[in-house]
């Protein structure tokens, strides 16, 4: 949505809306991700307070 090129990225529209709720759900999976691997690493390695 915001190009780090500085040109102007997607209109405000129904495009832009659906990959900001895509991006939304991707930043929700990969830190549900994170908590996921934490708790199984902890316990693979033997960790209690992980």
């Amino acid at each position: 949505m915001y190009p780090s090129d500085g040109s102007p990225g997607l209109p405000v529209g129904e495009e832009r809306s659906k990959v900001a709720s895509d991006n939304s759900k991707l930043l929700k999976w990969h830190t549900d991700q994170l908590t996921s691997s934490k708790e199984f690493f902890a316990k693979k390695l033997g960790l209690k307070n992980a």
